[in-house]
Order: C-alpha cells, then structure tokens, then sequence
C-alpha cells in the first residue's frame, strides 16, 4: 500500500514497484481554509475520468487550457470546463478547485491499481506538444502539460535533454504568482504539477528520468534562478515588492534578438489569481507585456509596467549583482536610481501604471555637472546651497504630488516640507538633471 500526498510527496523510482493499493491525493495544507481561492495545477501519468475524483463531499471543478482558442481569440477565453463524465488525460495539464470551506478539507484523484502504477515509472516521458499558429506570436503555441513524475524536475533537462525551445509558465502558489523558465534558469517543477510551454518549432519535449530529483539541492527552492550572461547577452531580472508579495520581471539584451515578439525567447505576462498581488512585466514597441523580454540594446531604454494590486510601499530591486550602471528613472517624481547600487523605494496607489518607469543604461544625469550642490533637512525644512544659475527646483513625495517647483539660483533655504517621509528633489538647467531622496524624520 503506497499514499502520495499532491505536491508534497516525491518519489524517484529507480527498481520495479508493486503496490496492492495507491492513494494519490492533496494534503489539508492544499486546500487551506486562506488558500481556498486558488486553482491547483495538477497533471497525471494515467487517464483518470472526473466522477472518479473524491472531494470528500465538496464541489469542484476541473478546467484545460485551449490552445487553439487562445490562438485565434487571444488568452481571455482559453480556460474550458471538463464535464464530470469527461477524461483527464495523461500527462496533460489541468486546474482544480473545491468550494471547500475549512482548511480540513482534501481530494482523492485514484483510479484502478494497473494504471496509477504509472506513477512508479522510470523511464524517459515524452509529452507532444500541439502547434497553434496565430497572427498574434504571443498568442501562438501555448501548451498546458505536466510533470509526469511524483517527484521534482529539474527544467535545465528540458531545454539541454528534453527538446524544448521555448519558455515554460509555472504557478508559484508560495509567492502568490508566477514564474517563467527558460535555458537560463535552473530551476525545479514540483511533483504533478502543470505548467505552460510556449514552443517554437518543438513538437515535443521529453522527460528523462536524469532530470529527476527526490528533494530540492541544498540551498535552493524550486524556482531558483541562476544569472547566466555571456555570448553577448546580458540578463537582468527585476523584482517589485512589497511588505509580503512580489513579481519579477527578466530583460535580456542581446544585439542577435528581434525587437518584437519571438517564440522560444520572449514570454507573454500572466497575471497572478491573488488580486492583492502586484503584475510588473515590460512593455515592447507594439505595446506587449512580457514577462522575459530578449531585446536588442537599441537606444537603451526599457519601458517597464505595473499594476499595483495594494495601495502601499513599494520596492524595485536587481536579484542579481551587476556590473554596468543601470538607471531606473521614476517619470511621476522624477528620481533617478542607479539599480547598481541600491533599490528605487515609492509609493503607489491601486491601479495599473505603465508610463511611469523605465530603465536605462549609463550614468544619472548632472552628477558632475552640479558637484558643488547641497542640500540639508533641519527641522522638517530643507536648505539647499551651490545652486547653478536659473535652476528649477522641483519637490516630489512619492506619491507624485508636487511639493515646490520654482526657478531660484545660489540658496534657497527653509522649504518646509509638509510631513515626515521619503521626498525626491529634482534640480534641473539646461546643461543637466539630478535627483536626489531625502528624508524627512518625526
């Protein structure tokens, strides 16, 4: 007799196995009373039919990804409703979800002995993978299949192994968000879980048992990434967060990469299932949100979006250390903050926000050319000194909200500044800009 809890079991079969009796099924953390909302991506090695799935007395549902629907009317339509006398196919992907009400609620997903023995398989998977051409390449190719193994896998396998050229999409529910997967990360996919491939010219993709592992390497989790530039391209991931959530977004410079949209490269923005979670992806020349984006340098500058899903405190931050300059420029304060060196800290009410940040490469603006500048808080009032001839001096909070904007040269001194908190002081003439944060104590 063997029981597999979903997810959470892993099981790496190297010799034959034989049981009288299996029980796949999700534990109660799966369905906590606070993670009631979210869809469960789950896949099986064996067909199994919905009325055989055992609730323990709560409605579900179970739905697939349309492809082909996505293909021709882009993604808004895409998820479709298995019937309860309707199959689940192997090794293809699904969400599911009760209306459980307590978190001591699970499910059973058994069929007969003969055909879970399927989860003891150890030999190589391979998954076709159905081709959805579309006059819209981000619409193209989409996927939904699943870990065929009841164990972790490695994604590196996929790409170097397994076939694959193009991007995998996996549902992180410890982050409230998704992931996006290609030939730079090495990272794992959990047990059974389903995930999205976006292929180019793949028609399948094969799982070898190598890429197998019964627990995460040490030091790592399950989506790890690892920063892997070189042969000309520079790979930067960005992170947005908050006090709890947060999302990530990946820009790849790289001179042989299209500007536009390319299968196998770039990857479209799925937004995440929490509402309180914030979106941040950049925005390419025909106005598409991607989560990777493999772009030329072109003239250096990426525009990046958000939606805010809180009102709140805010962070933009590299994972990653870098070399060059990086300069994130705030369009609503008019900060400039060079990413290399520290996080860019704001402000942000709920909403969707995409013409307020862009990064770029090089040094801020007028750091040399107002060396002489100065400026001082006392009091809750700011003091300036060394200002150039004719400056505009311009106050922010980080809401965006103007403080001062007036054109003084030399001093200006006692500008009381309405409240304690973070402000940034934009000094601009004609020859530069700076930008500098200051705070303001109780």
């Amino acid at each position: 007799r063997i029981n597999l809890s979903w997810s959470k079991s892993s099981l790496v079969v190297n010799s034959p196995i034989q049981a009288n009796e299996i029980r796949l099924a999700t534990k109660d953390s799966d369905l906590a009373q606070d993670r009631i909302t979210d869809w469960l991506f789950i896949s099986f090695p064996y067909d199994l039919k919905v009325n055989e799935i055992d609730a323990e007395g709560n409605l579900f549902v179970v739905r697939y990804y349309d492809g082909e629907k996505r293909a021709l009317e882009g993604p808004t339509s895409s998820w479709k409703q298995l019937g309860k006398d309707e199959t689940m196919r192997a090794n293809q992907g699904y969400i599911f979800k009760t209306n459980a009400s307590s978190n001591r609620s699970a499910a059973s997903f058994n069929t007969d002995v003969s055909s879970m023995s399927a989860l003891f398989n150890r030999s190589a998977v391979t998954i076709p993978l159905q081709k959805h051409e579309s006059v819209a390449m981000p619409d193209a190719n989409w996927n939904l299949i699943g870990n065929p193994f009841p164990c972790y896998f490695r994604t590196k396998s996929l790409f170097e192994e397994g076939g694959l050229d193009g991007t995998i999409t996996v549902w992180d529910s410890n982050i409230q968000n998704y992931q996006y997967y290609t030939q730079d990360d090495d990272a794992y996919i959990e047990p059974l879980t389903a995930f999205f491939v976006q292929h180019n010219q793949a028609t399948s993709v094969t799982f070898h048992p190598e890429g197998r592992a019964a627990k995460l390497p040490e030091g790592t989790t399950r989506s790890a990434s690892a920063l892997r530039s070189g042969d000309g391209r520079q790979v930067l991931n960005l992170v947005l967060s908050n006090d709890s959530l947060s999302d990530k977004t990946r820009i790849v410079f790289n001179e042989a990469a299209k500007a536009g949209y390319e299968l196998g490269l770039d990857a479209s923005k799925f937004r995440s299932m929490n509402p309180n979670a914030p979106a941040f992806y950049s925005i390419d020349a025909d106005n598409q949100q991607l989560a990777i984006n493999e772009r030329p340098w072109d003239n250096g500058v990426v525009r990046l979006g958000c939606n805010f899903g809180v009102k709140g405190e805010y962070s933009i931050a590299l994972q990653e250390a870098v070399e060059q300059d990086l300069i994130l420029v705030d369009k609503v304060t008019g900060a400039q903050t060079n990413l290399k060196e520290q996080a860019y800290r704001f402000s942000a009410e709920v909403g969707e926000s995409n013409d307020r940040f862009e990064l770029r490469s090089g040094n801020p603006t007028g750091m040399e050319e107002m060396a002489g500048f100065q400026w001082q808080v006392r009091g809750g009032q700011l003091f300036l000194t060394g200002l150039p001839t004719n400056a505009r001096v311009i106050v922010h909070d980080t809401m965006g909200r103007t403080v001062c904007d007036r054109t003084v040269s030399d001093e200006l001194s006692g500008l009381a500044l309405p409240q304690a908190g973070v402000y940034y002081l934009t000094i601009r003439t004609q020859q530069a800009t700076r930008t500098e944060r200051i705070m303001v104590k109780e």
